[in-house]
């Protein structure tokens, strides 16, 4: 892939990358090193059985949590709210904590930071009241769910308020700051930690799934989504619950 000039290369450069392919082959390809640009956030919305309603996306930064609020005004009917964020790396922690409001009806503490030297501030959002959507909530998460994700993943499952399905994230939730280096490098450098409102720290241990769902390299060739599919099946369960009801 490309990559930042003094990183690995310089601009105009090429880097020779190895990797094992689908057939269990050796391959190398030359690569040129290019800046990478800017990527605009991805989002994407997709209506499932009965009406629940399938969010994709990759970042909590600006602009994230008036899309997902309009997402819930549109959608506050919907049975069930399949939050996709798998390969979502994190964000900001103020849309973290804004987008946490949209599934609470009250105002609750979820976490806590704790410095450097030792003191501790309390994570809290204030909910949304009559705005707050209470239909069944899911979370999808694999390898790349991190950050601020995890945090956000893990105030929902804990507080009960989703249910969790996928891979454990890889728990780096540390809130850092970056500081510029001379040659174009920075470096990020944590000063808080995280802990949840049950007192879980997540660094290193990442959120564990209610439900863990493995990916098969033949899942991936017949281009399968387990997770989503086992999304599914807790649907068409409920949907059977309330027709014998």
């Amino acid at each position: 892939m490309p990559v930042p000039s003094g990183s690995l290369c310089d601009l105009g450069e090429k880097v020779t990358l190895k990797f094992i392919d689908l057939q269990a082959k050796e391959q190398n390809v030359d690569l040129p090193c290019e800046a990478i640009p800017s990527q605009p956030p991805q989002r994407t919305v997709q209506r499932l059985e009965e009406g629940s309603i399938h969010l994709r996306f990759d970042q909590f930064q600006r602009g994230t949590n008036e899309w997902l609020a309009e997402q819930v005004r549109q959608h506050h009917k919907a049975p069930a709210i399949i939050l996709d964020l798998r390969d979502n790396l994190g964000g900001i922690l103020a849309v973290v904590q804004k987008s946490l409001n949209l599934f609470f009806e009250r105002g609750a503490t979820l976490g806590s930071f704790r410095d450097r030297k030792g003191n501790v501030s309390d994570f809290k959002i204030q909910g949304s009241r009559d705005n707050a959507y209470r239909g069944q909530v899911f979370v999808l998460i694999d390898e790349e769910t991190s950050s601020g994700t995890e945090l956000f993943t893990g105030a929902l499952q804990e507080s009960g308020r989703a249910t969790v399905i996928g891979r454990r994230s890889p728990g780096v939730v540390l809130i850092a700051r970056e500081h510029q280096l001379p040659n174009g490098f920075s470096i990020n450098i944590p000063h808080h930690d995280y802990r949840t409102a049950k007192g879980v720290r997540l660094e290193q241990r990442g959120v564990i799934p209610d439900e863990p769902i493995p990916l098969t390299m033949s899942d991936f060739m017949q281009n399968k989504d387990p997770d989503l599919q086992r999304v599914r099946e807790h649907l068409a369960r409920n949907r059977s619950t309330s027709l014998r009801n």
